[in-house]
C-alpha cells in the first residue's frame, strides 16, 4: 500500500478538449437516416411480416391446443411442424429487422437525447416489437408445453436447430408461464407502463442540466454526460463541484427518479407474483434467469466477495493516500490518479493505439480487430451535450457489425472504459456467423470478454508503460477492484433492500436515499468520508426497463474473466482458441454449464470464486 513508487513531478500539458475526444460514428452503411427509403422500407416489411405472422397463427393455433391437451393426437403432427419452423424461419428474419431499426434509432437517441424524431420512432419500434412477440406467443407455449417427442422434431430442421438451448430453457420454466391473452396482454400494456418509465428516465438524464460551482466563485453549466465524465477526472475541485452540481440536479428530479423506480419495481413484482401460481416466483427469479446463472451461484460468489472485503478496501486505502487524505470523499471513489500518480490526457488515437497493442500482445486478431472498428467509422467518441451517459457497445443485426459508444475525455480511465467496450465488440463479433438463435450472451457472460479487455490492457501498461503510467495503472487496478467488489455489492444490496420493501409499499425518495446510504457505508465502512446517497437516480442501471438487477452480473464477469486470463501461461498458443470456443458458447448454455464444459470448473462451490479473487491485482 505504500506509494514510494509513484512519480511525483509537474503533468504535462494537457491537449485541447477538440483534439482529445474521439470520433463520431458512421451508422449511413445501415440506413442513410430515419427518413431513408430502406429504414422506411424496412419498417414496412415488419409491420405486413407481423401481420402475416398473425394469420400464420391462427391457423395453426387449435392444433396446437388439441395436441398439448391431447397428447395422442401427435401422431399427425409432422404437417403442422413444418409449418412451425417455417413461422420461425419467418420470425427470425422480421426480429433481424426490427433490431436493426431499433438498434439504429438508440444511436441516434443517444447522440442527441432531445431528437424527437428518434424519441417517437423509440414508442413506435417498441409497439412493433410487442406485436411481433404476441404474433407467435401460441406457438411459443406450444413448444414450452408439448410433448417431447413432438418438440423433437420441430428442432429437426435447418431453420429452428439451433434454437434448442432456448427451447429447453422455456420448457424448463413452462410452470411460471401464463395463458396466450394473459401472456400478450402483459407485452401490450409493457409498452405503455413498464417501458415508458424507462424511456422517461432516459428522456430526463439527457436533457439534464448541471451547474458546477467552483470554489472560485465561477460557474459553468453543461450537459448530465458531461458532468459525470469530469467526476472521474484527476482534479478533486472539478470532480467536487461536478458530483455536486449532478447531486443537486438529481434533487430536483428525485421525485420523478422515485416514480420511475417504483413503477417499475410495482411491475415486476405484480408479474413474479402472477406466475407463482404453480411455483413460487420472486423479484430475484427473472434477472437470475437472464443472467443464465442460478441462486446457489450467485449466492456462493456474494459470499466469497464479502469476505474479500478487507483486501477490496485496501486499495481505496491506497487511493485516499495517494490524494493525501486517510478516507475518500463521495466524488472521489471514481476518481482518476492525481497529478502526481497520472500520466496525464491523451488523445484518442494515442488511446487507441495503446488498446491495440494491449490487444496485439494477447493475440494478432485480437489487435487487428481494432483496426477494422476504427477503419470502418464503428466507434462514437465525441463529448456532446445533449449525448447519453455512459459508455456501450451494441450492433446492427442485418450486417452483424458491432458499434462503440463513448464520451472520450482523455483520462487512462477513458481508454480502458473503451478496451472494455471494444472487448464486448469483439464478443460479437466472433460470433457473427452463428445463427441469430444461438448467438448473444447473457450479462454475467457478455462481460467476460469485456473485463478480460480492460485486464490485458491493464497488464500491457504495467509491462510497457512509462513510470507514470505504470503508476496509474495500479491506481487504476484499485479502482477497478473497488468497482467491482465494492461498488457492485453496494447496488446489488441496494437492489434487494429496495424492492423487499417495495413489496410492502412505495417507496419515497428520501427512503430510497437511506437504502442507499446504508449500503454504501455497509460496503465502504471507514474507507469513506460519507455515502453517495443519490446514487440510486444518478445511476442509469436502476431505471433500465429492459432488465432489474444490472449490477452482481459485473462482479462475475470481472472474476470469471480473471481467471480465464490467467490461464495464458498454462495454455500457451492454445489459449485464443480455448478463449474463442468460451465466446461462442455463451449463447447457448448456462453459466454453470458453459464453465464446467470448457474450464472443468463448479462456479456453485463457494471455493471456485475464492481461488478467483486471488487473481485480484493488489496495490
Amino acid at each position: 500500500m505504500e506509494l514510494t513508487n509513484l512519480t511525483k513531478t509537474e503533468k504535462p500539458a494537457s491537449p485541447s478538449p477538440a483534439n482529445i475526444q474521439g470520433p463520431a460514428w458512421d451508422n449511413s452503411t445501415e440506413y442513410a437516416s430515419m427518413a431513408a427509403p430502406l429504414f422506411e422500407g424496412d419498417l414496412a416489411t415488419v409491420e405486413t411480416n407481423i401481420g402475416v405472422l398473425k394469420q400464420m397463427t391462427s391457423d395453426v393455433r387449435s392444433t396446437l391446443e388439441g395436441i398439448v391437451a391431447s397428447p395422442a393426437d401427435s401422431t399427425h403432427f409432422a404437417t403442422t411442424a413444418s409449418k412451425l419452423q417455417t413461422i420461425a424461419k419467418l420470425e427470425e428474419d422480421t426480429w433481424i429487422l426490427l433490431a436493426n431499426l431499433s438498434t439504429f434509432v438508440s444511436c441516434e437517441l443517444g447522440v442527441d437525447g432531445s431528437n424527437q424524431t428518434a424519441q417517437k420512432l423509440t414508442g413506435r419500434i417498441q409497439q412493433m416489437a410487442a406485436s411481433l412477440s404476441q404474433s407467435v406467443t401460441a406457438v411459443s407455449l406450444f413448444l414450452a408445453r408439448a410433448p417431447e417427442a413432438v418438440v423433437e422434431m420441430y428442432l429437426n430442421h435447418e431453420s429452428t436447430r439451433d434454437r434448442r438451448f432456448t427451447v429447453s430453457l422455456s420448457r424448463k420454466y413452462r410452470d411460471t408461464l401464463l395463458n396466450e391473452s394473459e401472456e400478450n396482454l402483459l407485452s401490450g400494456l409493457a409498452t405503455h407502463g413498464h417501458t415508458s418509465w424507462g424511456n422517461l428516465y432516459n428522456s430526463i438524464s439527457s436533457q439534464m442540466k448541471c451547474r458546477l460551482k467552483f470554489e472560485d466563485g465561477s460557474e459553468k453549466t453543461m450537459g448530465f454526460a458531461q458532468a459525470s465524465g469530469l467526476v472521474k477526472g484527476d482534479d478533486e475541485p472539478t470532480r467536487k463541484a461536478a458530483w455536486n452540481a449532478i447531486s443537486e440536479s438529481w434533487r430536483g428530479q428525485k421525485e420523478s427518479a422515485a416514480a420511475i423506480l417504483n413503477s417499475l419495481a410495482g411491475w415486476r413484482i405484480e408479474v413474479a407474483a402472477r406466475r407463482s401460481s404453480k411455483i413460487p416466483q420472486t423479484f430475484m427469479s427473472m434477472p437470475l434467469r437472464v443472467s443464465k446463472i442460478e441462486q446457489e451461484t450467485l449466492d456462493a460468489m456474494m459470499t466469497a466477495v464479502r469476505e474479500y472485503l478487507p483486501t477490496s478496501r485496501e486499495g481505496l486505502r491506497y487511493m485516499a493516500k495517494g490524494m493525501g487524505k486517510s478516507q475518500l470523499a463521495p466524488w472521489d471513489t471514481l476518481a482518476g490518479a492525481p497529478s502526481h500518480v497520472g500520466s496525464g490526457n491523451r488523445t484518442f488515437q494515442e488511446g487507441f493505439d495503446l488498446i491495440r497493442a494491449a490487444f496485439m500482445a494477447v493475440d494478432p486478431e485480437f489487435g487487428e480487430f481494432c483496426d477494422l472498428m476504427l477503419k470502418n467509422k464503428w466507434i462514437e467518441g465525441r463529448v456532446l451535450e445533449t449525448k447519453r451517459n455512459g459508455a456501450y457497445c451494441t450492433g446492427f443485426a442485418k450486417s452483424r457489425t458491432p458499434r462503440v459508444f463513448q464520451s472520450y475525455m482523455g483520462s487512462l480511465n477513458d481508454i480502458r472504459t473503451l478496451a472494455h467496450e471494444l472487448g464486448h465488440a469483439y464478443h460479437s463479433w466472433v460470433q457473427r456467423d452463428l445463427p441469430r438463435a444461438a448467438s448473444g450472451s447473457p450479462m454475467t457472460l457478455a462481460e467476460t470478454a469485456s473485463v478480460f479487455a480492460e485486464t490485458a490492457f491493464a497488464d500491457y501498461m504495467a509491462k510497457h508503460g512509462d513510470t507514470r503510467a505504470k503508476d496509474e495503472v495500479r491506481w487504476q487496478n484499485a479502482e477497478t477492484a473497488g468497482s467491482f467488489l465494492i461498488n457492485i455489492p453496494v447496488r446489488y444490496e441496494f437492489e434487494k433492500a429496495f424492492y423487499t420493501q417495495r413489496q410492502k409499499s412505495t417507496v419515497t425518495a428520501d427512503e430510497l436515499s437511506g437504502l442507499m446510504s446504508k449500503a454504501w457505508m455497509d460496503w465502504y465502512g471507514d474507507t469513506v468520508t460519507g455515502p453517495d446517497e443519490m446514487f440510486w437516480a444518478s445511476k442509469l442501471h436502476f431505471a433500465m426497463s429492459q432488465v432489474s438487477f444490472y449490477n452482481f452480473p459485473y462482479t462475475f464477469g470481472y472474476l470469471f474473466s480473471l481467471s480465464i486470463y490467467a490461464k495464458r501461461q498454462e495454455l500457451g498458443p492454445s489459449f485464443m482458441p480455448a478463449y474463442r470456443a468460451i465466446l461462442r458458447d455463451t449463447g447457448r448454455m448456462t453459466a454453470e454449464d458453459l464453465v464446467m464444459t470448457h474450464l472443468k470448473e463448479n462456479i456453485r462451490d463457494v471455493a471456485y470464486w475464492k481461488k478467483a479473487l486471488q487473481y485480484v491485482p493488489r496495490v
